[in-house]
C-alpha cells in the first residue's frame, strides 16, 4: 500500500479479485489440455467415496490425505462417510463443493 496508495491499491486489489474468479474457466481448459497430455484430469474438488455418502469430511491440503485413510476404516466399520478436497483455494470452487455436497447431511 505504501508504494500504490489507497485508492489505486483498492483497485488492484479489485482487478486481482476479477482475475482470479475467471481463472476457474482457465483452470478447466488447462485442465482438459492437461487430461489430453498425460491421461489424466483433476477436477477442481477432489470427490474420494462421497457419491453415496451421507456424511462427507470437506478438508483442504495434508488433512486430507490423512482423510482418505479414515474414510477407509470409517467405511468398514460401517459409516456412509465421503471426502471432498477442494484442490483450489482462490478461486474457492463454490459451485463445485455446493453441486458434490447436494443431498448430503448436515451435522452439528
Amino acid at each position: 500500500m505504501a508504494v500504490l496508495g489507497g485508492g489505486p491499491y483498492s483497485y488492484f486489489r479489485y482487478e486481482l479479485h476479477l482475475a482470479a474468479l475467471k481463472a476457474l474457466t482457465v483452470y478447466d481448459e488447462i485442465s482438459q489440455e492437461f487430461a489430453t497430455t498425460f491421461g489424466r484430469r483433476y477436477e477442481p474438488v477432489e470427490a474420494y467415496r462421497s457419491e453415496d455418502a451421507e456424511l462427507v469430511f470437506v478438508m483442504l491440503g495434508s488433512f486430507a490425505s490423512k482423510a482418505k485413510d479414515a474414510v477407509d476404516r470409517l467405511r468398514q466399520a460401517g459409516w456412509s462417510i465421503g471426502l471432498l478436497r477442494p484442490r483450489l483455494f482462490r478461486p474457492f470452487p463454490v459451485d463445485a463443493l455446493r453441486r458434490l455436497l447436494a443431498g448430503k447431511r448436515v451435522s452439528p
